[in-house]
């Protein structure tokens, strides 16, 4: 990369209204200097790495993150944890945002930090610039109801099932994409057939029950959202050993022809129940068909999205 650049960091994970807001200075500061945006993104939070986190932490698989990034800024590098993570915060800045970035402009947030140990803060960030030659603009947090936006708020509301709370977070509704794999048929038998997604292993799912939803559907997802019911669980009722939890899709409005391989989108509206037990599959398939009813009326209430996230 020879071209100056004014260049974010961060891991931009569900890229929130707090993220939005330092993406749009980015693409401000680089139209202004007529020179290119960069996001140096992280697959997954340095801090979950470094612990040697893993599981389900993500509010976005990083193929659709960086779709959704190149909508604000002209190039997304992908930040390599394990060859930085040694790097001393002058180091970091020197070889990363000097040498490869070439960055004329850094714009982060008040939260920032980078290099070993999470050692550098903006104000030290400040002081590497003026001696490497780029100047760095630190965009206020954004506040909902007092607080500052951030992924980890975002994270504890869609464990609790708060769809709302998450979506005025994200600035839209939280979403699921898999691509459709082949179950056991069971919802067949009850007359409510569902699209059994495999969801990347590192996204978080909801908290476990039934939600309204409107899902897009086709690779890449179709550009007509359908009408639908989400269910993240252990199916109880069926007694199945494994806990490991599922997410199914049932369309309220049967789609055309088989949905194995094919990739649907899921945009969460609001969580109708959780999940439990019930006496027999017939007191199952009652709830559904009142969830289906149910989910009908939520959804008349909400304007269809406009387009898939990852399209």
């Amino acid at each position: 990369m020879t071209d100056a650049t004014v260049v974010s960091i961060g891991t931009f994970d569900g890229i929130h209204l707090g993220h939005q807001a330092i993406l749009a200075e980015v693409r401000h500061q680089a139209d202004r200097r007529g020179v290119p945006s960069v996001a140096y993104a992280f697959g997954r939070p340095p801090r979950l790495q470094a612990g040697g986190g893993a599981g389900r932490s993500l509010l976005l698989p990083e193929p659709i993150k960086t779709h959704m990034l190149l909508r604000s800024v002209d190039r997304v590098v992908r930040a390599s944890f394990s060859e930085i993570r040694t790097l001393a915060p002058d180091a970091f800045a020197e070889q990363i945002l000097g040498e490869r970035l070439r960055a004329t402009s850094v714009v982060v947030g008040p939260s920032f930090r980078f290099g070993a140990e999470r050692a550098g803060d903006p104000a030290a960030l400040r002081s590497l610039g003026r001696r490497l030659g780029f100047s760095v603009t630190v965009v206020p947090p954004v506040l909902v109801d007092g607080e500052p936006v951030n992924s980890t708020r975002i994270r504890s509301l869609l464990s609790e099932g708060d769809v709302a709370g998450a979506a005025a977070l994200l600035g839209r509704f939280p979403v699921l994409v898999g691509d459709v794999e082949i179950g056991d048929r069971v919802g067949r038998t009850l007359g409510y057939p569902t699209a059994n997604l495999a969801i990347d292993p590192h996204v978080l799912l909801p908290a476990h029950g039934v939600y309204a939803a409107s899902a897009f559907v086709g690779n890449p997802p179709g550009p007509i959202p359908h009408p639908g019911l989400l269910y993240v669980g252990t199916r109880p009722t069926l007694g199945l050993k494994s806990g490991a939890p599922r997410c199914e899709v049932h369309l309220l409005a049967a789609a055309e022809g088989e949905l194995y391989g094919e990739r649907i989108e899921v945009h969460l509206r609001e969580r109708l129940r959780g999940d439990r037990t019930f006496p027999s599959l017939e007191q199952l398939r009652l709830q559904i068909e009142r969830d289906a009813n149910r989910a009908r009326e939520v959804l008349a209430r909400f304007p269809d999205p406009s387009a898939p996230i990852g399209g």
